[in-house]
């Protein structure tokens, strides 16, 4: 059997690692842990992804950007850095209402966020939680 090591490169382990400590917790120490885990993950980007999670994220998902409605994580950025990408990636969990017939977008990739591009996920958003 492949060992954790072999399986999951270093970045994907602290992501796994970063949901853990985020999950451990409730109440106000909870809340005090996601705003501390937020910051670190903003602070550990390079300027321009910082800027674009600062913009489309309220919390860490795996120590990725996130944003949650009504407790569930409706969409995340996950920022190229992190994981030695060519592009960031701004994409919808399962709880976003993006639903149209039998095959929809979910992911996009992200260089920059400009003020078009952020309209645009401002739509994507309010469609993933109202599902108009």
């Amino acid at each position: 059997m492949a060992s954790t090591e072999d399986t999951f490169s270093p970045e994907e382990r602290a992501a796994m690692k970063a949901r853990t400590r985020e999950t451990r917790t409730s109440g106000g120490a909870a809340a005090r842990r996601a705003a501390a885990e937020f910051a670190a993950a903003i602070d550990a980007l390079p300027d321009d992804e910082a800027a674009i999670a600062r913009r489309l994220a309220t919390r860490t998902w795996y120590g990725m950007p996130a944003w949650t409605f009504e407790g569930k994580v409706v969409c995340y950025f996950k920022p190229a850095t992190k994981f030695k990408q060519r592009y960031s990636t701004f994409g919808f969990e399962e709880a976003a209402r993006l639903d149209h017939g039998t095959m929809w977008q979910t992911c996009w990739a992200l260089t920059a966020l400009d003020d078009r591009d952020a309209a645009t996920v401002a739509d994507l958003v309010k469609r993933a939680v109202t599902g108009a």
